[in-house]
């Protein structure tokens, strides 16, 4: 996710919602794409007003291409990766989406 992408803040709060559902059955991990110039003036104030505290990391990629492919992403915002409980990526979901479908891919890992 970025501050910068639209479709990404417009879905933000579906993931925090879905996290205080499924409180201590799922961990909301966030990578934010944005500049490290901007983690203090855009990510840490938005991520406060969303509730979002630890899991929150900043991207700092010297190889983008490869931890995308890494990934089985194309490099488009929003994505977002759906583990199971033993770790396997069970789902990656890509662009903007609604509240509906990560229900959905959350009840599939479970």
């Amino acid at each position: 996710w970025a501050t910068w992408c639209p479709p990404c803040v417009e879905e933000f709060p579906d993931l925090v919602a879905l996290r205080d559902k499924h409180a201590g059955d799922l961990v909301l991990l966030t990578v934010s794409g944005d500049e490290a110039e901007d983690l203090d003036t855009k990510v840490k104030p938005f991520l406060a007003r969303h509730g979002v505290g630890g899991n929150t990391y900043l991207a700092q990629l010297t190889d983008e291409a490869g931890f995308a492919k890494e990934l089985g992403w194309n490099g488009q915002y929003p994505v977002t990766l759906i583990y199971n409980r033993a770790g396997e990526r069970v789902q990656v979901i890509e662009g903007g989406q609604d509240a509906a479908t990560f229900e959905a891919a959350v009840q599939r890992a479970m």
